[in-house]
């Protein structure tokens, strides 16, 4: 999970470290003016003008790697320009560094694959239990 990153705005040159920032830090990064106040009062702008829009009809999805993730920007998401970042593939910054928490893989994993004789299956199964290394399916059609 990305908590800060370093990063390059476009087109200018300035170079800075964004993650979670607070209410109190935001203004005075604002307060501060030059580029990074700019681009933070642009970001508070924009949230500030669709946060309600962004509430009612931003998807809620756990993987984010590609998209404008503006949720990170809400108040009660922190204003969290690092991961607003994430996914934006360069159009927005140059990620120079990256600051990351390591998640712990899973001690088990699950795949279910399903296959269908037809394009349109007839009888779709209702019903799949899995167990480690085992798996069975229950028709929805069978007596």
């Amino acid at each position: 999970m990305i908590t800060s990153l370093r990063w390059r705005s476009r087109p200018s040159t300035a170079r800075f470290w964004v993650g979670p920032t607070s209410d109190d830090e935001l203004a005075r990064i604002i307060a501060a003016d030059g580029r990074k106040g700019e681009i933070h009062a642009a970001l508070t702008q924009l949230r500030d003008t669709y946060a309600d829009q962004i509430r009612a009809k931003f998807p809620r999805i756990k993987r984010r790697v590609s998209g404008f993730n503006l949720d990170q920007l809400l108040p009660e998401n922190g204003f969290n320009v690092a991961r607003a970042l994430v996914g934006t593939e360069g159009t927005c910054a140059l990620t120079l560094q990256a600051k990351v928490r390591l998640v712990k893989s899973p001690a088990k994993r699950v795949i279910v694959v399903l296959g269908f004789t037809t394009s349109t299956p007839r009888r779709m199964p209702y019903r799949i239990s899995c167990a480690a290394g085992r798996s069975r399916s229950k028709d929805s059609t069978a007596q």
